[in-house]
């Protein structure tokens, strides 16, 4: 890092901005527009300034555990305190406490676990989810042969769901769906 220009930027109370500005989430293109600089110039400071990149990588953290967190709860579930108050002879009165609970949401659990353990729950392409080496996804089964049928003759299953008014749907399909569309 040559130049006075870039020594001015080294200050505690600068790299403090740089920091307010990473846990704010700004780019490197948007942090060095901010400086006045051109992006190749800050990403030249990054490799030759350790203080700036500790600085930037701090603020970054300290956002990326907040979200981490409210993941975690999110995916968890929780319990809040829900209070309605009331303006009453001009003063707020809390006329009502309700304990509210947050069901846990698979979405988000599912995001944490690929992202700490992807090992385990990384996508997988051809069908497969969950484990390693473990199939996923949908199999279909071949339905019983009924009493007087002939083997190798299909029968679909009855159904009065879906609007179709108890037809016959194909074998292993829901109605109005055909093998290659479940």
């Amino acid at each position: 890092m040559k130049g006075p220009e870039s020594q001015k930027w080294m200050t505690k109370s600068k790299l403090e901005k740089i920091r307010e500005w990473a846990r704010q989430g700004l780019s490197d293109e948007q942090m060095a527009a901010q400086m006045g600089i051109p992006g190749q110039t800050f990403a030249d400071w990054q490799k030759t300034a350790p203080a700036l990149g500790q600085a930037m990588e701090e603020g970054r953290a300290a956002v990326d555990r907040q979200v981490e967190n409210a993941l975690l709860k999110k995916a968890m579930g929780y319990r809040y305190q829900e209070t309605t108050e009331e303006l009453r002879e001009g003063e707020l009165v809390i006329t009502k406490r309700v304990t509210k609970e947050m069901a846990p949401d698979t979405s988000a659990a599912l995001t944490w676990l690929k992202a700490r353990r992807p090992g385990t729950w990384r996508e997988k392409g051809e069908g497969k989810t969950g484990k390693e080496g473990e199939p996923g996804g949908v199999v279909v089964l071949p339905l019983a042969q009924e009493e007087g049928q002939e083997e190798g003759q299909e029968e679909g299953f009855e159904t009065n769901f879906g609007g179709d008014g108890g037809k016959k749907a194909e074998r292993g399909a829901w109605p109005g769906q055909g093998i290659g569309n479940i």
